[in-house]
C-alpha cells in the first residue's frame, strides 16, 4: 500500500475517514437499479444517475456480467461491463470478530482464485434468499468460516447512504423496503457490502458447513499490530482491508483499543 502505518494512525486520529466516506457516498454515480435515498427520493439529476439506453446480460453463471450503455450529459453513448450477483441479492456481508478482553481479532486465511493466492481476511459471504436478514447472513458466515458465534453485532455501515434497489429475485425478509445501507464494492459493480463488528465471539460447537468451493484456514486470535502489518503489506483484499480500517476506527473511537 502507498500509506504508511503512521499515516493510518493519522487517518484514525480525527474525523477525516468519516467525512470522506460521507462525501464519497453522496457523490458516487449510482447503479441503474438503485438511487441514493436521504429521507426522500432524489432525482436522477441530483444523485448523478445517467439514463440507461440499453442493458443486457453478457455472461451469467455464479456472477453476472451486464453490458450496459448509458447516455452522458453531452449526448455520447458509453458502454460498460457491470459485475453483479443478482442470484444472491447483489449484496455481501463481512464480519470483524474482536475480543475486548484480550484486544485481539479473529483472522482466517482463504484461497482467493482471482489473484491465485492465499490471503488473510475475515468471515464474509454473499447474502442468499435462505437468510432471513443481513444480520442472519453475517452470523452464518461467522459460524461457517470462523467457527464462532456472537451475541452482539455492530453495523459498521449504519451511517452509509441508503440505496433503493430492484432485484431480479425476491428480497430477504428484512429487505422488505427494498433498501440497504452499505458500500459499493467497485465502480463497475452493483454489489453492495455490509460490514459488521462482532464483539466477544465464542466458539461455536456446531458450526455451519462451508461451501464446497471454499478453502479456508482458521488462523485464530491475532493482535492489532500484526493485523496492521498484514493490512499494509497487501496481504488482504480491498474489502477486508476496508472492514479492518472501519472496525479499528470504531474500536478506537469507543475506547476499546486503549
Amino acid at each position: 500500500m502507498f500509506c504508511t502505518l503512521a499515516g493510518y494512525r493519522w487517518l484514525n486520529s480525527g474525523s477525516l475517514l468519516r467525512r470522506l466516506s460521507q462525501r464519497a457516498v453522496r457523490r458516487l454515480p449510482t447503479a441503474p437499479l438503485c438511487h441514493l435515498h436521504n429521507g426522500a427520493t432524489e432525482s436522477a439529476a441530483s444523485n448523478g444517475a445517467l439514463r440507461i439506453v440499453d442493458e443486457k446480460v453478457a455472461y451469467r453463471r455464479y456472477a453476472t456480467v451486464f453490458e450496459r450503455t448509458v447516455q452522458y450529459p453531452d449526448g455520447r453513448h458509453v458502454t460498460y461491463d457491470i459485475l453483479g450477483q443478482p442470484a444472491v441479492q447483489s449484496a455481501s456481508v463481512l464480519v470483524f470478530p474482536f475480543d475486548t478482553q484480550s484486544k485481539t481479532c479473529y483472522v482466517i486465511r482463504e484461497y482467493c482464485p482471482g489473484p491465485n493466492r492465499v490471503l488473510y481476511g475475515f468471515p464474509a459471504g454473499m447474502v442468499e434468499t435462505k437468510h432471513e436478514s443481513m444480520e442472519a447472513a453475517a452470523r452464518a458466515e461467522l459460524s461457517e468460516e470462523a467457527h464462532l458465534r456472537c451475541a452482539q453485532l455492530i453495523d459498521l455501515t449504519a451511517q452509509a447512504a441508503v440505496w433503493e434497489r430492484s432485484f431480479e429475485v425476491p428480497n430477504t425478509a428484512s429487505d422488505a423496503e427494498n433498501c440497504l445501507r452499505g458500500f459499493f464494492a467497485d465502480k463497475y459493480s452493483r454489489n453492495v457490502c455490509k460490514m459488521y463488528l462482532a464483539l466477544n465471539p465464542e466458539p461455536d460447537g456446531h458450526p455451519g458447513s462451508m461451501d464446497a468451493e471454499e478453502l479456508i484456514e482458521q488462523v485464530g486470535a491475532v493482535r492489532v499490530p500484526q493485523l496492521e502489518a498484514w493490512l499494509w503489506s497487501g496481504q488482504m483484499t480491498m474489502p477486508h482491508m476496508l472492514l479492518a480500517m472501519c472496525a479499528l476506527t470504531y474500536l478506537r473511537q469507543h475506547g476499546m483499543l486503549t
